[in-house]
């Protein structure tokens, strides 16, 4: 594992669940747009939206030019809008923006927004606007500095070192051994599945690199997966900066439980290792869409499973796995105290509230369920939430999105 992240470990001085100011709107579109006009609907729907909002005092801003994107560090913005739902007769359209409030003492109008855009939708969808979800730009984790909870629940230690001094040259190490003996594992090793591991990433040199060094040299799946960069038959692919990442977003969790946050850069190869072992032949794709602490959002998760819908419908995806070691958005039962100011409401409120809280995550649930109409397997992690509840005694907590899903399969682990 990763030495650095034993060396160094840090203490979050707050806690965030979205990335402040940045809104994600899903409108319903006529028909699929032709070529280059993508980013002129979405500029009209800011113009239709801030028709409305400027009223309250909050306006929108085309993404990628206010907020923590005005800092030197930040990478260019290629796209604001993804276009999914292909499947559809009516396909849907997710377009980022930043909130902004007239009053300057306001630091975050995101709520403001979401509020007036969810009271106003029959108005909206008179004027021709069909907007079906409106939600914040929810934190992932794969479990200033935006830190977010329910990432892994320990920091990552060493891997132990292998005896080389050993008699002989064949490659050892560890394999996965299931718990139930009957269970049926494809024959073939997976070889006509590619499965898509969207997670953190390391540089392909330096697993090649790390292949080379004497204590790593009969590491038979370090060696393996080396092997496969190596051929650059497609065996194994790692897209590092295919999408635009910093090291803005933490999470993690030390020994005794407290909130820290450390490097894992590896926490991604370490899921292909495990795919790798018990598929083969399958094809691995290792696609960096967390950062090197474990944390991202969900524009870029937008970005990834957008793409893989085109490459699903383009003909070369058959038998498509995507799995996302990663949970979004707090879990059901905590969802309303975050996002309500007040955790008292009267009864005659509750189809409100209830409505309120579908409208801030509907779009996730579509985009997954895009994934799901074209054939693809989202394998999702249900979260790290219940390690410290079980221990005590107390009821688990629901799996997180996107693993709640009826469209993914909600895996756990035993350590």
């Amino acid at each position: 594992m990763y030495n650095a992240s034993i060396e160094f470990m840090g203490i979050p001085d707050q806690l965030f669940h979205w990335i402040p100011d940045e809104i994600v709107v899903i409108v319903r579109l006529p028909r699929i747009p032709v070529d280059d006009t993508q980013e002129i609907i979405a500029e009209q729907v800011r113009i239709q939206l801030n028709d409305l909002l400027t009223q309250y005092g909050v306006f929108l801003e085309a993404y990628g030019t206010y907020g923590r994107w005005r800092e030197p560090v930040m990478p260019p913005i290629r796209r604001r809008s993804f276009l999914f739902g292909l499947h559809r007769k009516h396909p849907l359209l997710a377009i980022f923006f930043h909130t902004r409030s007239l009053d300057p003492q306001i630091d975050d109008p995101l709520t403001e927004a979401l509020s007036q855009i969810q009271g106003s939708l029959e108005m909206l969808a008179q004027v021709g606007l069909q907007v079906l979800s409106a939600m914040p730009n929810w934190l992932t984790r794969a479990a200033p500095i935006y830190y977010t909870d329910g990432g892994t629940p320990l920091p990552p230690r060493p891997a132990p070192l292998l005896d080389v001094s050993a008699s002989g040259n064949s490659l050892i190490g560890w394999h996965t051994s299931l718990l139930d003996q009957g269970f049926p594992l494809d024959p073939k090793g997976g070889e006509d599945a590619l499965v898509v591991v969207l997670d953190t990433a390391l540089y392909p040199d330096r697993i090649r690199n790390a292949a080379t060094r004497l204590e790593l040299r009969r590491n038979g799946l370090l060696q393996r997966l080396a092997n496969d960069l190596r051929n650059e038959d497609g065996s194994f692919v790692i897209e590092y900066d295919r999408y635009p990442l910093t090291n803005d977003v933490r999470t993690g969790r030390d020994s005794y439980g407290d909130e820290r946050y450390y490097l894992m850069p590896d926490h991604g190869l370490s899921v292909v290792g495990l795919i790798r072992d018990i598929a083969p032949r399958a094809r691995i794709r290792l696609t960096r869409v967390l950062d090197d602490y474990g944390g991202g959002d969900i524009y870029t998760l937008f970005a990834a499973l957008t793409d893989l819908e085109r490459e699903i419908v383009s003909g070369p995806l058959r038998h498509l796995v995507i799995n996302l070691s990663l949970t979004i958005m707090p879990d059901i039962r905590r969802l309303p105290y975050i996002w309500l100011s007040s955790r008292q409401w009267p009864s005659t409120q509750l189809y409100g509230v209830m409505r309120v809280l579908n409208h801030i995550e509907e779009g996730l649930r579509l985009l997954f369920e895009s994934l799901y109409a074209h054939g693809a397997l989202v394998v999702a992690a249900a979260g790290n939430d219940s390690s410290d509840t079980t221990e005590s005694g107390r009821p688990a907590r629901p799996p997180r999105a996107p693993a709640r899903y009826d469209t993914t399969l909600s895996v756990s682990s035993v350590t």
